[in-house]
């Protein structure tokens, strides 16, 4: 009886081993031979490595990718910054491409997905090239000339070739992933009889008339963020101020979260996306805008939260108008820094690090302005990311800094970091004497203007 049941044992092993099925990934890479081959796959703008590979002495290289391995783009990393990338659908793939640009010169010699994306992606540039170049004599061609009259025919007619090809291609299969790929970089069709500020403006507000945010597939691509870029860029102007920036997306936050978000991962991910992105140019009103009008209070008190609902909780604490956190950290001379202490009208915080050069560059600026003072009516306060106190005392000294330096040595782990919800540095905060946030400056000139008005 024993026996029997080892028998049956083994069998059913031998039948579900049989039933995995895998899915090879092959390539070969000219110019290439013997060299490590990373593959990443997608969440958004982010890669994650998921395999290597060395190719052999001809450039040749695979990978097994199991059954049960999501349907999305992945990227074959030759180099840090040269790279490759496919879609994987369920389907053996065998691709052959050159070093020097493995992207424009990819030949899919199996996979029916990656033939279909690359003969859209070289579709795509064709189409862009013509229309770019049309795009001006549309625009500014004397209008009673028969050439303009042709160009604008022209162009309406690649307009719409253009989505009628993205249309036809994904009508194969449309439940597809190449095809919701495709889909996603529909763009509405451009009036050509708008003056350019309309063209702007139609653009601005029709860019996602045809497409939707809903579908959490997507995510294992990179068509989220470069759809995002694409929009955000019809909102960005050099010759703006600061203000008139924030104010520009502003508005395009409001456009973009109009749209409905079916799908919670998708909307985590934009609001995310955002963040980063105003993060990095350090436009804290529009950070505090999104954090204030699309941070969903839909959770009890006792309910665990997300760690993007934890940021933007933290950015509505941190807005302009609000009571900055409490703090204690300890000064050069290891005595403990409390709000308390600092008796002046204003305190400007300066979270810096001396390992950062933005801070090293602008540190020696603003000290000008501070001893500039007659009367101090402002105080710094300058908290240091360093890890290595040493670091941090040989700069304080050698730029001979009279105003509060303090420093914990436990670098993004301080607790005041997290309180004040530092991402960079520098990162400057300016409070009253109550401690209700007044600014944040991010230039020098915004930190000089600053000064002038206490005076």
């Amino acid at each position: 009886m024993i026996k029997h049941w080892i028998v049956v044992a083994l069998l059913s092993f031998a039948t579900l081993a049989q039933a995995q099925k895998t899915y090879t990934v092959k390539a070969n890479i000219d110019e290439h031979p013997n060299s490590q081959v990373l593959l990443a796959g997608f969440y958004g703008d982010k890669n994650s490595i998921l395999d290597t590979a060395i190719t052999d002495l001809d450039g040749n290289l695979s990978f097994i990718f199991p059954e049960d391995r999501p349907s999305g783009m992945y990227r074959l990393f030759l180099t840090k910054n040269n790279f490759a990338d496919f879609i994987f659908d369920q389907e053996d793939i065998e691709l052959r491409t050159g070093f020097d640009a493995p992207m424009d010169s990819m030949e899919v010699v199996k996979s029916w997905s990656n033939m279909v994306y690359y003969d859209f992606l070289r579709a795509e540039q064709d189409f862009n090239i013509k229309l770019e170049l049309l795009g001006p004599i549309v625009s500014y061609f004397p209008k009673n000339d028969d050439f303009y009259k042709l160009s604008v025919t022209k162009f309406n007619m690649l307009q719409k070739e253009r989505d009628d090809y993205i249309l036809t291609s994904a009508a194969k299969k449309p439940d597809s992933y190449v095809s919701k790929v495709m889909l996603f970089q529909r763009t509405p069709i451009l009036p050509t009889n708008l003056t350019e500020a309309e063209k702007g403006e139609f653009m601005r507000i029709h860019f996602f008339d045809k497409i939707k945010f809903d579908d959490p597939e997507l995510l294992r691509s990179d068509v989220y963020p470069n759809k995002l870029i694409a929009f955000l860029s019809l909102f960005s102007n050099r010759n703006f101020t600061q203000e008139e920036l924030e104010n520009s997306f502003i508005k395009a936050v409001g456009i973009l979260m109009s749209k409905p978000f079916d799908n919670k991962l998708v909307r985590e991910y934009v609001i995310e996306y955002l963040l980063k992105g105003f993060e990095r140019y350090g436009l804290e009103r529009v950070i505090a805008h999104i954090a204030e009008t699309y941070n969903d209070e839909t959770q009890c008190e006792n309910e665990d939260k997300s760690d993007l609902q934890t940021r933007l909780d933290n950015y509505k604490k941190l807005a302009e108008g609000k009571i900055a956190p409490d703090l204690a950290i300890p000064d050069q001379n290891g005595n403990m820094v409390f709000f308390s202490d600092i008796k002046s009208d204003y305190t400007m915080i300066i979270f810096w690090a001396s390992w950062c050069p933005h801070c090293t560059q602008m540190i020696p600026e603003i000290k000008k302005l501070y001893d500039a003072q007659k009367t101090k009516k402002i105080e710094i306060l300058a908290i240091s990311l360093d890890k290595e106190k040493e670091e941090w005392l040989k700069y304080i000294t050698e730029q001979n800094l009279g105003w509060i330096n303090s420093c914990d040595t436990k670098s993004w782990s301080s607790k005041v970091v997290s309180d004040y919800n530092i991402y960079a540095t520098p990162t400057i905060i300016l409070l009253d004497k109550d401690r209700k946030i007044l600014s944040k400056p991010i230039t020098l000139q915004a930190i000089e203007q600053e000064f002038e008005k206490r005076k």
